[in-house]
């Protein structure tokens, strides 16, 4: 350590690569960790948005744009609407570390959906897929720490 017994100089030799083991080992635990947890916040936002999506007890007929010139009507069946609403991993938008679900209706299965969320000059809105989420923002904000640290854990990372 010191150059002899009247050196006034020592080195000190540190090995961090034990650390950086570990540190890579979070990094990747929590890039693999935030797909789960946001699985669990898209779920509860999901849940809710069925809950707050309009429900008849029969059918019926939606005549679409066309409808003046073609003549044109589809039936639905009572509901459809909620059988429309759909969650996904958005793989366009997600990457290392970061992951987006999209939460919405099927545009083919349910056409007149836009006019029911946001209304039209005979009908008020209904925005069920916004209800959805401010309903259940809390529980899924909780949901996803929640999962998050349990993903941690359970690679020995946290204790």
């Amino acid at each position: 350590m010191a150059g002899g017994r009247r050196s006034k100089t020592f080195s000190v030799t540190t090995d961090l690569s034990a650390f950086v083991d570990l540190m890579k080992d979070v990094v990747d635990a929590s890039q693999d960790a935030v797909v789960p947890a946001a699985a669990a916040g898209a779920q509860l936002i999901y849940q809710a948005t069925l809950q707050a999506t309009p429900h008849g007890k029969k059918g019926h007929w939606f005549t679409g744009t066309n409808y003046k010139k073609t003549g044109a009507r589809y039936w639905f069946n009572a509901g459809n609407l909620r059988a429309s609403i759909y969650q996904v991993l958005s793989k366009d938008n997600s990457g290392p570390g970061f992951a987006t679900f999209h939460i919405s209706w099927n545009y083919s299965k349910a056409p007149y959906a836009y006019m029911v969320h946001n209304g039209t000059s005979k009908a008020a809105a209904v925005p069920f897929v916004t209800m959805g989420r401010e309903r259940s923002a809390d529980a899924a904000q909780t949901a996803m720490g929640d999962t998050y640290l349990e993903e941690l854990t359970r690679r020995g990372l946290l204790s």
